[in-house]
């Protein structure tokens, strides 16, 4: 059984195939019964009217979105040291998460 992903997941097919919106990650939406197999769950996106698998997704770290965006924005990829807003943005992003502290565990 595979761990359900929390409404605003950024998520990528484990399959490396592009969602409807012909993007390589989506925003879940929703979770919902899979339309065609009831039994199974699936997740909703806020970029298109998909419903895929909840086992055939994977969550994205914030520090693989920064690099994706890297690979694909003209302006970032200059070797010039500035980067567009959203490069910026998400850069802070990946930083944050990466110093951000580990919870530690409850007393039970």
């Amino acid at each position: 059984m595979t761990a359900l992903l929390p409404p605003g997941t950024i998520v990528r097919k484990i399959s490396g195939k592009p969602f409807k919106s012909g993007a390589k990650t989506a925003t879940v939406k929703a979770v919902v019964p899979h339309p065609y197999l009831p039994e199974i769950d699936g997740y909703t996106f806020e970029e298109d009217d998909s419903v895929v698998r909840a086992s055939y997704c994977e969550a994205v770290r914030p520090t693989q979105i920064y690099h994706m965006h890297l690979e694909t924005c003209v302006q970032c990829r200059r070797m010039t040291g500035q980067r567009c807003d959203e490069g910026n943005r998400l850069r802070d992003a990946a930083l944050e998460w990466i110093v951000a502290p580990i919870p530690s565990p409850t007393a039970g």
